[in-house]
């Protein structure tokens, strides 16, 4: 989009979301550090992002199966309602509407040659003392 004149390079730039996702070592030695707790259960549990995945041996990267992409806005909307007021002050309003569009594009592409997971964390804890 920064090629495009849509949106300026100095912006993507100067926005940086950190993010960080513990494993689940990470996760347990949080917990027994802090000492409160004794785990009783740590279940990880692999999800697809759509219940299942959407393929085809005619796959086309320009023309993929509308399903596809009605997938990818559906994963766009629900990663837009927690990033969309992270974005907006850096790279304004006006273009959203744009941006969360060409990212269900790249979702849907995604979602059509593979099998995209996520892990659930389910976590049971003791109170200690």
């Amino acid at each position: 989009m920064a090629k495009e004149g849509i949106i300026e390079e100095e912006n993507i730039d100067a926005f940086n979301a950190p993010y960080y996702a513990a494993s689940p070592e990470e996760l347990k030695m949080a917990i027994e550090k802090e000492g409160s707790f004794s785990i009783d259960r740590l279940e990880i549990s692999p999800v697809d992002w759509e219940g299942g995945n959407i393929s085809d041996d005619s796959y086309d990267i320009v023309r993929f199966k509308p399903e596809a992409l009605a997938s990818g806005r559906r994963v766009a909307k629900t990663i837009r309602a927690v990033v969309e007021p992270m974005l907006e002050p850096t790279f304004g309003q006006k273009v959203m509407d744009e941006l969360f569009e060409r990212y269900a594009k790249l979702v849907g592409e995604y979602v059509y040659v593979s099998s995209p997971r996520y892990a659930i964390v389910i976590v049971s804890l003791l109170r200690m003392g």
